[in-house]
């Protein structure tokens, strides 16, 4: 049964993509099919590991396409959102630009640096939070300031937060319960 479920669950994801095609203008309906594109081969990723018996690894990936599928939900459901989003990849793009630079002493022309740095200045800007009143930080780390779980909330997805993100999260980050394999 699983290997015909699997095939026809493998062909509906491409189906529902290609059946959504967003129209030329519609920013939010592209980023969403894109997510769902990209979500493609994280399943598959999983049941590879899965059938390998390295449940393990699986499950650290798990994290990644319940991030992405919550995030393309809570897209779909308020396509407003879809502009900082994007507007979050000028931060993403600068920090890479200067990894490669650090790690191969390769920059990039000084337009295409100054542009990204620039972005990246105004999304940091744009998305600064207000100090946190307990710890005083106020760094924000992604294009929204709702956490994991509100987000997945929101999105009617909360119910699997806990075995979609919290756990795997203790086996991707050096944490010392990571470190026993049940």
């Amino acid at each position: 049964e699983f290997p015909e479920l699997y095939h026809k669950l493998s062909r509906t994801i491409p189906q529902l993509a290609l059946d959504t095609t967003p129209a030329d203008d519609d920013v939010a309906g592209a980023v969403i099919s894109e997510l769902m594109v990209a979500s493609i081969p994280d399943f598959d990723d999983i049941l590879l590991l899965c059938s390998k018996d390295r449940h393990w690894g699986a499950l650290k990936l798990l994290r990644g396409l319940f991030e992405r599928t919550v995030t393309l939900k809570y897209l779909a459901q308020n396509p407003g959102e879809v502009e900082a989003f994007l507007a979050f990849d000028a931060v993403d793009w600068n920090v890479l630009l200067l990894g490669i630079e650090r790690r191969f002493g390769i920059r990039a022309n000084v337009e295409t640096r100054e542009h990204f740095q620039e972005a990246a200045k105004d999304v940091r800007d744009r998305f600064k939070q207000e100090p946190c009143k307990e710890c005083g930080n106020r760094k924000q780390t992604t294009w929204t300031p709702r956490s994991s779980l509100e987000l997945a909330e929101k999105t009617g997805l909360g119910h699997l937060h806990f075995e979609g993100f919290v756990l795997p999260s203790k086996f991707i980050h050096p944490t010392y319960f990571g470190t026993h394999v049940i």
